[in-house]
């Protein structure tokens, strides 16, 4: 890590940390995390600088995308429109999906804007620098009008194309959304919340070793969350919760195929070791979900004994 970071050549220095985040260190000693929370069939991703040192991405400059650096988890589209014209376009995005493939390694390096990883290829994939992502995209269809649109990303192109088509897709399915179709996120205020419910829990012991519920409760749940809307809340963790479970049996499902299916042995095991390691994710995740649920179900009153007794 110090001996990039020492490079002339380098700029950032992008670090997996666990399944949906990435630390972010660029070489004047400036660092932040993000962590991602897969809910709803969407990254709802939080992105926190060291103030001591600083922010990697400079995102902390611009008053209009101060909002998004509370700490807590925000969508996808927020991120892109708030830092589309910033010198990392879309960077807390596109640096949390980096490590999903499975096959993309611990580090992820990003050269300065002058330099390339070959002296003789002109053509490169690019990088995270506004040059590089920031393109011009000119399509024709139907029902599109003549005129400039907004800022789209390269995955939005696969739902399009299914719309044009008349081909009916699960949305889950894609990371992408139709940048013609009007962005709906039904009960979204709600389901932020949920996304800061499972923020708060990732980064606490587990409810049955967890000392200190009371403090826990006051100091970060009720200030997100009120009792009085613990109910409605419930509803989508469990709804969050189910959806989880049946990734778990389609995962449990592609492990079992592996096994009876002949192929490339290479292949299958670098296959089976990544669908292992998101099984253990979403089984874990399912656990916090439910130590969520507990707590919303039990605790609109800390005092009362249905809590006192998690």
């Amino acid at each position: 890590m110090e001996s990039l970071l020492k490079l002339e050549s380098t700029d950032l220095v992008v670090v997996k940390k666990g399944k949906f985040g990435s630390i972010v260190y660029d070489t004047n000693g400036r660092t932040a995390d993000i962590d991602c929370y897969n809910i709803n069939a969407s990254d709802w991703c939080s992105y926190r600088y060291d103030t001591t040192r600083g922010d990697p991405l400079g995102y902390s400059k611009n008053p209009k995308i101060k909002p998004l650096l509370d700490g807590f988890p925000h969508t996808p589209e927020e991120w892109l429109n708030s830092t589309c014209e910033e010198k990392y376009p879309d960077g807390v995005i596109q640096l949390s999906q980096i490590f999903r493939d499975g096959r993309a390694g611990e580090i992820f390096l990003i050269t300065k804007p002058e330099w390339l990883f070959r002296s003789v290829k002109k053509g490169t994939h690019g990088g995270l620098h506004k040059d590089d992502m920031m393109i011009p995209f000119m399509m024709r269809g139907p029902e599109i009008q003549k005129g400039k649109y907004h800022t789209m990303r390269a995955p939005d192109i696969y739902p399009l194309l299914l719309t044009w088509l008349g081909v009916s897709a699960d949305g889950a399915n894609s990371d992408g959304v139709n940048p013609f179709v009007a962005y709906k996120n039904t009960n979204e205020e709600n389901w932020e919340k949920v996304a800061k419910l499972e923020q708060i829990f990732t980064n606490q012991p587990p409810l049955r070793k967890l000392i200190g519920l009371n403090d826990v409760l006051k100091k970060e749940i009720y200030p997100q969350v009120k009792a009085s809307e613990f109910n409605n809340i419930l509803i989508l963790v469990r709804t969050e919760a189910e959806r989880r479970n049946r990734l778990v049996e389609k995962l449990n499902d592609n492990l079992k195929e592996m096994d009876t299916k002949k192929k490339d042995p290479l292949y299958s095991e670098d296959y089976k070791n990544i669908t292992k390691e998101t099984l253990s994710y979403y089984k874990k995740s399912i656990h916090t979900l439910d130590d969520i649920s507990k707590v919303l179900e039990y605790c609109k009153n800390p005092e009362g004994t249905n809590c006192r007794g998690l």
